[in-house]
Formats: structure tokens, sequence, C-alpha cells
């Protein structure tokens, strides 16, 4: 399973598993970005933006863990 660390503007790290991190449109960018960057480095994706804290960021995870889990069987809302 590969694995991607989320970094939040200040400094808070998330591990989670590359798949569900995809289902976030703008990491997926900035996914794409660090492998065209970082040739068989792990994957880490720094937010630059200070609109993303240690909170926001968890809030993410979570949004990310729902939409995975609950794929398909509810109208989960896109944000």
């Amino acid at each position: 399973m590969s694995l991607v660390t989320l970094v939040s503007f200040d400094g808070h790290s998330v591990t989670v598993p590359r798949d569900l991190a995809t289902y976030s449109t703008t990491i997926r960018v900035l996914l794409s970005t660090a492998d065209e960057q970082q040739e068989k480095a792990p994957a880490v994706v720094k937010f630059p933006s200070p609109l993303i804290t240690a909170d926001i960021l968890d809030e993410v995870v979570r949004y990310m863990r729902f939409r995975k889990d609950h794929d398909g069987q509810v109208d989960v809302p896109q944000y």
C-alpha cells in the first residue's frame, strides 16, 4: 500500500493511503506535481496556504474517509 503524508501550513502531518488521498481533487493535483518532482521518493504534500491548518487538514481527511466509505451509497456533498 502506497502512503502519502499530508502536511498542513502549521506543520501538522497526517499519513494516509494514496487511494484515500486521491478522493480530494486538490490533493490529487498536488500529488501529480510531487510525483513529477520526486521520482521514487515518498509522497509528501505540503499545503502552502495558511488557511490549511491542522484542524482543517483533519476535517479534510475525515471527509475523504467518509467519501471512500460511502462511495456510491449516498449523495456525498462536493466541496
